[in-house]
């Protein structure tokens, strides 16, 4: 292996970002179970003050 040779580093260093990138792409990230936030209450007739 040329280890002196600054393309023989140049060369390494963007393999290794093309596998970085290509395992990203590749390997799904685990998700967060996703929770719906909205409330779904019904308002009492006396209590909405936009309502006559």
């Amino acid at each position: 292996m040329p280890i002196g040779d600054w393309q023989f580093w140049v060369v390494t260093i963007i393999a290794i970002i093309a596998l970085f990138v290509l395992y990203r792409v590749l390997v799904p990230r685990k998700k967060g179970k996703r929770t719906n936030l909205t409330v779904s209450a019904h308002k009492k007739p006396d209590q909405d003050p936009h309502r006559h």
